[in-house]
């Protein structure tokens, strides 16, 4: 669709939240229904194939789509050729989508995929386009704020809202959006050092309260507790031993198997994630790494 048609479409969509806005506003009015009645045509008006009309496949089609209200995944996928060029999360009318939850939740969606860089959060009363290439920061949950408009704005601001239509997207609108100045350039921090600069915090937090109950280090030198171990085979304490020794000898699965046993050992857990995180940075598994430090956190503030 070219900009003329897009421009009465977008009047008339402005023109309908507009004349109902009190109703559209309303805790009644779901995120559902704000999908289906001014994001899907707005974008569909932007060029976008948004029902799949042209039957293409799932690995070809142009927007997928999360159906209701989901977690974990953003609600519209945006993509060319296969490839993802922006993320939408939705939110209903009624919701602040200033709400610091709400930010991070739809930058942290592209922000960890390491490839895209643009999402959009939006109830269409409101409109917020981001650069998520910027580490998602809940002290500043603004930052990488490219475009905040209000449905009244709207048409002033036409010419940006259609760079995020189809036909210019495929031109790399996107990415000439992106902030060039000295200060986003030095926040823009690679995903995969970012995680690394997070499990080394994690770690040295952990490593502070791991000497301080009685499950040995998993980091204790080679051959530790042997004796135990062969006196006393089948209790969780022996299985983190023996863990530790497996570790020890390189022999990485077994030592896995054993951690997951001395799981048993109620009051223990975070030691054991702690230790099933080291042992899976050695195995070079960094997402498991980061579940099982996340886990070891979450247990030892319980103690």
């Amino acid at each position: 669709m070219s900009k003329e048609p897009f421009q009465e479409k977008l009047l008339s969509l402005v023109s309908k939240f507009e004349k109902d806005k009190h109703h559209y506003l309303s805790k009644e009015y779901l995120e559902a229904q704000v999908r289906q009645d001014f994001i899907n045509p707005l974008f569909e008006a932007l060029g976008w194939d948004i029902e799949n009309k042209k039957g293409l496949s799932p690995f070809d089609r142009e927007v997928i789509l999360e159906k209701g209200e989901t977690t974990g995944r953003p609600d519209y996928n945006f993509r060319i050729d296969g490839a993802t060029k922006f993320f939408i999360e939705a939110k209903s009318p009624s919701v602040a989508l200033d709400n610091v939850n709400h930010i991070l939740q739809a930058k942290t969606y592209a922000w960890s995929t390491k490839e895209v860089y643009f999402v959009i959060l939006t109830d269409f009363e409101e409109f917020k386009l981001f650069d998520a290439s910027l580490k998602p920061n809940p002290k500043y949950p603004n930052e990488g704020l490219i475009f905040d408009f209000k449905y009244t704005d709207y048409l002033k601001n036409i010419e940006k809202l259609y760079l995020l239509s189809k036909e210019e997207v495929e031109k790399g609108s996107l990415e000439r959006l992106l902030p060039r100045d000295v200060k986003s350039k030095r926040l823009r921090i690679p995903v995969d050092r970012a995680f690394l600069e997070d499990m080394t915090q994690w770690r040295e937090e952990l490593a502070k309260d791991i000497h301080k109950r009685n499950f040995p280090s998993p980091l204790a030198g080679e051959g530790q507790g042997e004796g135990y171990v062969r006196n006393n085979s089948n209790n969780n304490y022996a299985h983190f031993l023996k863990a530790n020794i497996f570790q020890d000898m390189g022999q990485y699965d077994d030592a896995h198997k054993e951690y997951l046993l001395a799981l048993r050992e109620k009051g223990k857990e975070a030691d054991v994630w702690y230790a099933i995180g080291l042992l899976s940075l050695k195995q070079n598994k960094p997402k498991e790494a980061e579940e099982a430090f996340k886990k070891a956190a979450e247990y030892n503030r319980q103690i």
